[in-house]
């Protein structure tokens, strides 16, 4: 039986050529896919500016005295899928009253894409508030960007925990003056019976400036409502 010569069953090169570039272009796609999936995973934990421990002037005057307690807590995120901003990076600092913590908040996001779009990019302020419904309106912040992803670091001092369960953020567009109500969003930020842990700065915290010269200021201004009441920690309402 006569068997016909193996040229015969090749393809044309063209063909042969074609088929290379088809392999050779999904593979690199899909390398190129798992490298931004795992560069956006990186970057979904915030940058280096914006969750390292931050000195103030008065945790700066502490560490020189060798009296600062850092506790590291967990921060409070929901599973709401139609939220536009995340917290993490959370610490609070015992001497000072001082909650430091990193807001996320995707650039894509249809509602921010809008807001930065007519207010420009960092342009949010903030409020924290106790479920007493005390309000802490001045904080320091650095502000930080990364693909697709803002970013700021806000610290609040003055804040004492005993009496109080659990802390919101307040996120409102950067204004002179803004009605208490009328807000962006809402996040719980701690809770008291939150897992908490001893921080330990890492030598880069520790080689750091004391205090941060990249550290700004912002006081908010509330235009309403001006009495005080219980705030739903859970709900943000």
């Amino acid at each position: 039986m006569a068997f016909a010569p193996e040229e015969e069953f090749q393809a044309p090169k063209w063909l042969r050529v074609v088929g290379k570039v088809i392999k050779y272009t999904f593979v690199i796609s899909v390398v190129l896919m798992m490298s931004w999936m795992l560069l956006r995973g990186c970057y979904q934990n915030g940058t280096k500016k914006v969750t390292r421990y931050l000195f103030t002037e008065a945790a700066a005057a502490q560490y020189e005295k060798g009296e600062l307690t850092i506790r590291k807590l967990t921060a409070y995120n929901d599973n709401d899928l139609g939220r536009a901003f995340y917290i993490d990076s959370l610490t609070y600092t015992e001497e000072l009253g001082q909650f430091q913590f990193m807001i996320r908040y995707n650039r894509y996001n249809e509602r921010i894409r809008t807001y930065i779009d007519n207010h420009g990019l960092h342009s949010f302020c903030f409020v924290l508030v106790d479920n007493l419904g005390n309000r802490y309106t001045e904080y320091q912040y650095v502000t930080d960007s990364a693909l697709m992803y803002g970013y700021y670091r806000l610290i609040f001092e003055g804040v004492d925990t005993a009496p109080i369960t659990g802390l919101n953020v307040y996120i409102y567009p950067m204004s002179e003056a803004v009605a208490f109500d009328e807000r962006l969003e809402a996040c719980a930020v701690w809770f008291s019976d939150g897992h908490s842990e001893s921080y330990t700065l890492s030598g880069a915290e520790k080689r750091a400036e004391r205090p941060n010269p990249a550290l700004l200021s912002s006081t908010v201004a509330l235009l309403e409502p001006t009495e005080t009441s219980e705030t739903d920690i859970t709900t943000g309402e």
